[in-house]
């Protein structure tokens, strides 16, 4: 402890003193070997080391939140609840409704109060921020995809989000650019791209995204030619079926259980069900084949999977089962030539 007390806190004065504010990881990445082995007693210098050099600051915190500003606080709303014949009383249900004006105000008083609280670390979040940004260059963001005569990337740009990109697969290939995150990110307050698919001939691509920053995803079909977009409010993951669009919607647990379809240019309210699985351990998926001929359904559980296809010429929308669910048996399904193939 001696040695430490000599190493430790004469070299983080010192380092105080020439390079605050410095962060505790920082301080203690400083001076402490990562080979070094510390045991509870050490540990626990170290700890009151840092809190002694931070003291001030954690002062100036909690007179803040005595004097400067008030502390929010969520009042009591008994409800009373039941399930498997047990009664209780729940005083902060109330909260789980995110659309309730008096749940907005109160997370918009939590807001104000940690911004206020953590005002005095704004130039140095800037300052990171700033650092960050030089260190990136405009690059591959991931390794490109042929997928027919194109090639799909995303790339860095100037901003701070992804670029989704294609070229064709010659030299000199003009770049189109699918989706900019930056210029999401100025319409929306929160964007968020998960899934993106392309159509049979790549003239059309369809896309989820969050911009609540809720993850409650909506489904965007795009053209290249055109900047209108066709909008599915909900939906998980997307598939191309011909000039048809099927989606997974989720339910009030945001389980994917149900399988949609979309007809281009028409209302989402009369979009037809193709599939259900009320069976709470399952999460329903769509995709296609790497034929290109069909579309799977899978339904998955942690230990149990269900597949079904569709084909890109059935104009009467029927999923075909390939094996009943059995207990502890998952498997998956591609399609090539005459056959299908099964992996277990």
């Amino acid at each position: 402890k001696q040695w430490y007390q000599r190493r430790v806190r004469g070299k983080m004065m010192h380092l105080h003193k020439r390079f605050a504010p410095l962060t505790i990881p920082t301080i203690l990445r400083n001076n402490v070997s990562k080979h070094t082995k510390l045991n509870h007693t050490q540990k626990r210098f170290l700890f009151d080391s840092v809190k002694s050099l931070f003291g001030k600051k954690r002062e100036s915190k909690a007179k803040l939140k005595n004097g400067q500003i008030q502390i929010p606080s969520a009042p009591p709303q008994p409800m009373r609840l039941r399930l498997h014949k047990t009664e209780w009383i729940d005083n902060y249900m109330w909260l789980n409704n995110p659309e309730n004006k008096e749940v907005q105000s109160y997370i918009n008083s939590e807001n104000a109060y940690t911004k206020e609280c953590l005002k005095d670390m704004d130039a140095l979040k800037k300052e990171l921020f700033d650092e960050i940004l030089v260190r990136k260059t405009t690059r591959l963001a991931d390794v490109p995809e042929k997928v027919s005569k194109w090639i799909y990337y995303q790339r860095l740009g100037e901003g701070s989000y992804p670029v989704y990109c294609r070229k064709m697969d010659v030299t000199d290939a003009k770049e189109d650019i699918l989706i900019d995150q930056n210029e999401l990110a100025k319409r929306f307050s929160y964007a968020s791209v998960e899934i993106i698919k392309m159509n049979q001939d790549h003239s059309m691509f369809a896309y989820t995204r969050d911009v609540k920053g809720t993850e409650e995803h909506e489904i965007v079909i795009k053209t290249f030619d055109s900047d209108k977009e066709e909008i599915i409010p909900r939906g998980v993951s997307v598939e191309w079926l011909g000039n048809k669009v099927l989606y997974t919607i989720p339910d009030s647990l945001m389980r994917p259980y149900k399988v949609m379809c979309h007809v281009l240019g028409a209302d989402v309210k009369n979009d037809i069900t193709l599939f259900e699985d009320n069976d709470p351990r399952f999460f329903v998926d769509v995709s296609r084949t790497k034929s290109e001929k069909y579309v799977t359904i899978t339904s998955n559980s942690k230990t149990t999977a269900e597949v079904r296809v569709i084909s890109m010429d059935d104009s009467f929308l029927q999923p075909i089962l390939i094996h009943p669910r059995e207990e502890n048996l998952e498997y998956y399904v591609d399609h090539r030539g005459d056959y299908f193939y099964i992996i277990t």
